[in-house]
């Protein structure tokens, strides 16, 4: 009897460690790092290149699979200019657009941005910074049926 509560506390033991090294320490956009280091509209700067891909809207109650590819120029003090080309599943390949718009950084390294492609309604987007300003994860937070993410490499 002695030995089975060793091997049930041994296995007790090993859950709770396990558990304890599972459970994150701190959650921030930035990496362990880069705790101290706050971000401002100056961390995004330069150009960026980001590939997209998601679903959306293709025509009135129809949405498609896309992919895409785009240079995203940040001016550091919250305004970019966005070159962009895509392929969906029903509209095929889009040729280059150009459009514009403004962002927002938090100093915890997450922010907001909208951007206003033309003949289209405005594309509202949530990101994290990361590696230091080296990368940006977005994702499409409006409007409708869009479920879009993208991955930003600084050049």
């Amino acid at each position: 009897m002695r030995l089975d509560r060793m091997i049930l506390g041994a296995m007790a033991a090993g859950l709770v460690l396990a558990l304890a090294l599972n459970i994150p320490r701190n959650v921030t956009a930035d990496d362990d790092d880069d705790r101290d280091r706050e971000c401002s509209n100056a961390t995004l700067r330069g150009p960026y290149g980001i590939n997209v891909s998601g679903i959306r809207p293709a025509g009135p109650g129809v949405t498609e699979m896309f992919a895409g590819i785009a240079v995203r120029t940040y001016d550091g003090q919250g305004a970019f200019s966005h070159l962009d080309k895509s392929k969906g599943q029903i509209t095929q390949t889009s040729p280059y657009r150009m459009s514009t718009g403004t962002y927002d950084v938090s100093a915890n390294c997450t922010g907001t941005a909208i951007f206003f492609p033309p003949g289209l309604p405005a594309i509202e987007t949530s990101f994290v910074i990361v590696e230091r300003g080296k990368q940006v994860k977005e994702i499409t937070t409006g409007p409708g049926p869009a479920i879009v993410t993208a991955i930003g490499h600084k050049q």
